[in-house]
């Protein structure tokens, strides 16, 4: 297998990005806990400038800031990779059903030449009345 062929095959393509995605939404979503969460959470709370709720106002920005990221991968997978994949699943579960009704009809088949061979009937019957 070439290296090539490992990174289609596996999807180390769609990880890496992903993975960069990743970090682009962590930042993103830090710098905006920075500048709108913290300066409301601070007024609500009355806490001093020097910092918020000490431990429980850093876990309550932990919280918001992983219910936000949360939301952003759901309307990211919801709102974008569905609609540009909506095919590509469409013709993979064709393909499946496919695949089970093929395998369907040979277990079918199967059993009729076992039920075949137990009851010793022939599978295909001679036509006695042929005519040369």
């Amino acid at each position: 297998m070439s290296i090539q062929q490992f990174i289609f095959d596996e999807g180390v393509i769609g990880l890496t990005m992903a993975t960069m995605m990743g970090f682009g939404a962590t930042n993103f979503i830090k710098s905006l806990r920075q500048t709108i969460i913290d300066p409301y959470m601070i007024r609500v709370f009355r806490t001093t400038a020097k910092g918020y709720l000490g431990s429980v106002g850093d876990i309550l920005a932990s919280i918001i800031e992983f219910v936000i990221i949360i939301l952003i991968v759901y309307l990211l997978y919801r709102f974008v990779i569905t609609k540009m994949f909506k095919d590509e699943m469409k013709n993979r579960e064709r393909a499946e059903k496919l695949k089970e009704k093929r395998q369907k009809e040979i277990m079918d088949d199967v059993e009729e030449i076992k039920n075949a061979i137990v009851n010793k009937v022939p599978l295909f019957p001679i036509d006695t009345n042929f005519n040369h």
